[in-house]
């Protein structure tokens, strides 16, 4: 069989892995209802076990290191767990129910063990959507997108200086109304992880939970408002692939 260095995808078994993961950028969340057991439910923004599975079943190897630098509600060490790989874990709030398995670490500065990652699962706060905290360093902690996308410059540069030669990042990120204004969130981050020197391989958009059972009661009321306003739901989210490239690449100038 051909050697593979990327993951455990070979000439002779990928017809297997054509119904593992997803072939194309349109990801459907049905399989959710298998990994029950994957991260704390009740976790605020919690983190969907499809997307890890998918990206280590892509780009790592079995007992590969891979880093979510905010893994909250701790998706990713569970699945790990699942698919024989090893996660490194941390946040600037470690989750209670993963005591002892999340080194607590602020992304913008954490050196992480000096280590090189050959992937990279990176789920920030959107914006302050979800507040987590009053603290300085909280990313959640922001009154509008510039100010966050300002704050979280420093924490993409140090998971780009943590990635290795070649390796994968994996960005989850969603949009949101400002005032009424669509707030396109992804793509201003997509923007600043291209200035870092990454290649762009894939944008993905993942299908969202129904709002209808989502909001309850509410559902009418927010339909109220998204006709009258002329918004609409949002029934997206973006995950979005990058690669590093080799040592000896200048990066691009942009010019705006």
């Amino acid at each position: 069989r051909k050697c593979n260095k990327m993951n455990n995808i070979y000439n002779k078994n990928y017809e297997k892995y054509m119904k593992e993961v997803f072939m194309n950028t349109l990801w459907d969340m049905k399989e959710e209802k298998n990994f029950k057991d994957c991260g704390d439910r009740k976790f605020k923004g919690n983190f969907l076990p499809c997307i890890v599975k998918n990206c280590l079943l892509r780009y790592t190897k079995e007992s590969d290191e891979f880093l979510d630098p905010c893994v909250g509600s701790g998706t990713s060490i569970d699945m790990a767990k699942k698919l024989n790989r090893k996660c490194f874990a941390a946040d600037l709030f470690p989750n209670i129910k993963y005591k002892n398995k999340i080194i607590q670490a602020d992304v913008c500065s954490a050196d992480y063990l000096n280590k090189k990652f050959k992937l990279i699962i990176f789920h920030p706060p959107y914006a302050g959507i979800i507040k987590y905290s009053d603290e300085k360093q909280d990313l959640s902690n922001v009154k509008n997108g510039e100010e966050f996308l300002q704050k979280i410059k420093p924490a993409i540069k140090n998971l780009v200086n943590h990635l290795e030669e070649k390796g994968w990042l994996c960005l989850v990120i969603g949009d949101y109304y400002l005032k009424g204004e669509y707030y396109p969130l992804a793509f201003r981050l997509m923007d600043l992880f291209l200035k870092e020197g990454l290649i762009l391989k894939s944008i993905n958009i993942k299908d969202s939970p129904d709002r209808a059972n989502y909001l309850g009661k509410n559902y009418k009321l927010w339909c109220y408002r998204h006709l009258k306003y002329g918004t609409y739901f949002f029934k997206h989210e973006y995950v979005i692939i990058f690669r590093n490239r080799k040592k000896n690449f200048i990066k691009y100038i942009y010019i705006y």
